[in-house]
């Protein structure tokens, strides 16, 4: 169906007897409209205004969107599933139960929309800006995030679990109990972001930038921390147990209580920071260097300080290893080859630290006909 114009006839009526799959009304004028169950599947509204309308459980599926605004709109339930929305303004809009499947949204703006209850998962949001925006009880698992902007986002209790957000920036943003394990962080920036009783487990984040970022009680076993700036964060009780950072800078970081056992450490830069009773038993410190730092303590056992350096350090009541010797007999007899295997997660080398930057294959929007969301399967 076909309309030349970008104003529809007036009234509801008429509207609507133009809407219908496969529509094709490119900047097309719907502010302020209402529409209720409409089926909208693979229409061309390239360009078209939503602003400041009330859609209820209209289906968008596979439709082309490119540049649609959909500014201050509400959107209850809306299927944007395989929809291509590049560019599409969705900021101060309320998005309560949405669907966007495997939609492409590159540099969409979500700016200080409200976003809940709905499922983001596989979405290719790539460069997209979530400015102060609020995603809340949602599921965003194994989207591209890469390069997208959250600064000053609330993403408190939202599940990324496998997201991509390689390059994104989460200045300020609020991730208190989110889900980010095997989350791709590679080079992100989480300058002073809340990630309070978050999970990080087995994510992988070289070269990402955790300055003055709250980590407390935050959950980063097996992760990838290598090469990452955490200066003066505060990362009290967190677990960074069996976790790779290699070459860390963890100056003024306050770690009172935190578990690095068996944690790659190796080359790490500690100044002035606070360890009081951190747990490192079986850490790896070879060539790491630490300066007027507080370990008093704090558990060292079987740790490899063989080339760690301690300048200035108090280290009261701290555990170090015991001298032990070990005999083989009968006499004559040699000791069995042993050949060390580290409990911690390798760091990513360069080249692969190239390919978690890499922008993934884009993939092909498509109709999603009769696809529930993963929050409704699990009610």
């Amino acid at each position: 169906m076909e309309a030349g114009g970008n104003e529809p006839p007036g009234g509801k009526q008429g509207v609507e007897s133009l809407l219908g799959c496969g529509t094709k009304l490119p900047g097309a004028d719907f502010r302020g409209r209402v529409f209720v169950a409409l089926n909208l599947e693979g229409a061309d509204l390239c360009g078209a205004s939503f602003s400041e309308a009330n859609l209820s459980e209209v289906r968008l599926c596979g439709c082309n969107m490119t540049g649609a605004n959909l500014r201050g709109a509400r959107l209850a339930a809306v299927d944007f599933s395989g929809a291509d929305l590049t560019g599409a303004n969705f900021a101060s809009a309320s998005l309560t139960g949405a669907l966007f499947g495997p939609a492409i949204l590159h540099g969409a703006s979500f700016e200080g929309a409200a976003i809940s209850e709905s499922d983001l998962g596989k979405a290719d949001f790539r460069s997209a800006s979530f400015r102060n925006a609020s995603l809340q009880a949602c599921d965003a698992a194994e989207a591209n995030f890469a390069g997208a902007d959250f600064s000053g986002a609330n993403l408190a209790g939202t599940s990324l679990g496998k997201a991509n957000l390689a390059r994104a920036r989460l200045i300020g943003a609020d991730l208190t109990g989110a889900n980010l394990s095997e989350v791709n962080l590679a080079e992100a920036d989480l300058t002073k972001a809340t990630l309070t009783s978050a999970d990080l487990s087995r994510a992988t984040a070289p070269g990402a930038v955790f300055r003055g970022a709250v980590l407390q009680a935050t959950n980063a076993r097996l992760a990838d921390l290598s090469e990452c700036d955490f200066t003066g964060a505060k990362a009290p009780g967190a677990n960074f147990e069996r976790a790779a950072l290699t070459k860390a800078r963890i100056d003024k970081c306050f770690a009172h209580g935190a578990f690095f056992d068996f944690a790659d450490l190796r080359d790490a830069r500690i100044n002035g920071a606070v360890f009081t009773k951190a747990v490192l038993v079986g850490a790896a410190l070879s060539g790491a260097w630490a300066e007027a730092c507080d370990f008093r303590g704090a558990d060292f056992y079987w740790t490899e300080l063989a080339t760690f350096s301690m300048t200035r350090c108090e280290t009261a009541g701290a555990r170090f290893a015991e001298e032990t010797g070990i005999v083989y007999g009968p006499k004559g007899v040699r000791a069995p080859p042993v050949t060390p295997v580290p409990l911690y997660r390798s760091a990513a080398t360069a080249e692969e630290r190239e390919q978690l930057l890499e922008a993934p294959a884009e993939p092909k929007p498509r109709p999603a006909a009769g696809k529930k969301s993963r929050l409704s399967d699990n009610e």
